[in-house]
Formats: C-alpha cells, sequence, structure tokens
C-alpha cells in the first residue's frame, strides 16, 4: 500500500474525531481515545483508537510539552490540554510514515519511529478495522476479529 493512500485512509479515519479519552502503558505506549463530542469516558465501540507504540512526542510548535519516555505525571497532565479537542489534520512524514495528528489549538502529537521492530502505529476500529504502520516500515489495512 502507498503512503498516500494511508495518509487519505487515516485521515478519514480521524479527521474531525475528538480526544475523548487517552491510556498511557509501561514503555510509554499511547492510546488515544477518538470519538464524537461528548463528555465522560465512551465505550469503546463507540470510539476510534490510536496506539502508537513507537516514539511519540506531544509539542505546541514551540516547545515539547511531553515525550514517550517522560514521567507519567507528566504526560498525563500534557494530555489534559488535548482533551475534548478535535483532530484538525493528519499527514505522514519522513521515509517510514510516522503519523502527525494536529488538534485544534496547535497542539500536535507526533510519533517517530525508533526501530523496525513491531507495530509504529494504528487506527484500530471497534468492528475490526485496523490502518497501521508496522513491522519493517510496512503499512497494512486489515480486518480482524472484533474487539
Amino acid at each position: 500500500m502507498k503512503r498516500e493512500q494511508v495518509a487519505k485512509k487515516a485521515r478519514r479515519e480521524l479527521q474531525g474525531l475528538f480526544l475523548r479519552w487517552n491510556r498511557l502503558l509501561a514503555g510509554g505506549t499511547l492510546i488515544l481515545y477518538l470519538g464524537r463530542a461528548g463528555s465522560g469516558v465512551p465505550p469503546v465501540k463507540e470510539t476510534t483508537r490510536l496506539w502508537i507504540d513507537a516514539a511519540w512526542r506531544m509539542h505546541d510548535g514551540h516547545s515539547v510539552l511531553a515525550a514517550c519516555l517522560d514521567e507519567p505525571k507528566r504526560v498525563l497532565a500534557a494530555l489534559v490540554e488535548i482533551k475534548g479537542l478535535p483532530v484538525d489534520s493528519v499527514i505522514l512524514k519522513g521515509v517510514p510514515g510516522d503519523i502527525v495528528i494536529h488538534f485544534r489549538g496547535g497542539i500536535v502529537v507526533e510519533s517517530f519511529g525508533r526501530d523496525t521492530e513491531g507495530e509504529q502505529w494504528e487506527v484500530r476500529r471497534s468492528d475490526g478495522y485496523r490502518l497501521g504502520l508496522g513491522e519493517h516500515w510496512q503499512f497494512h489495512e486489515e480486518f480482524v476479529k472484533p474487539d
């Protein structure tokens, strides 16, 4: 699959959705739960999740607000700044196809692949749809058993 096709599909899946909730896993993996505007934590089946397993950082164009290996307290405090905001744009950059998510207000979350092993990032819908950049910098799109 070509980068342009993946970028178009990622935009279609994420643009206009609001950050409803997030999880930070051990090792710095970030999961953003995106969905329609609302308050509270929505059921997983009502969200599209963006998993970022690669290194990532969050910035405002002037300074880094948080990064994958920062203390969880700092990361979670920074994520509060974008909770409830919509995704304004989604781009893929660099040779591998790192994902860059622009939230309203100018805050950006971007991945940057650090190795060729494992998933880099993946869009996951509850119906089993998956789109992402995986092992050895290969784009993939597939349906798996729904969550």
